[in-house]
């Protein structure tokens, strides 16, 4: 189970050393950065999901649709809070998965 660990971690390190040369030498920060990247970014990811989609499946419940145009129901573009869980788990759960220089 080590080994495995190890050979992730390894391989992480080294995808961080596939990004385009730079000047300035950012690439060996990005290379030893990305796997701590990727450990921090999965339980924000997890952690988003769980606080996010009961969220999300209440504010489904209270207001129950975006047809608003066929039941003459205007929605607010600035308080919609299922817009912002989407976004904020497009943050959390989405892309880059490398740390970029």
């Amino acid at each position: 189970m080590t080994s495995r660990i190890l050979t992730v971690f390894v391989m992480l390190a080294l995808s961080g050393c596939a990004a385009a040369p730079t000047p300035s030498g950012d690439n060996v920060a990005a290379a030893v950065g990305t796997p701590f990247y990727v450990a921090l970014k999965i339980p924000a990811c997890v952690g988003t999901v769980a606080i996010a989609a009961p969220l999300i499946g209440i504010g489904q419940l209270a207001y129950p649709g975006y047809d608003a145009q066929a039941r003459g129901i205007v929605p607010s573009t600035d308080d919609d809070l299922r817009r912002t869980l989407r976004e904020g788990l497009t943050a959390n759960c989405g892309p880059p998965y490398i740390v970029t220089p």
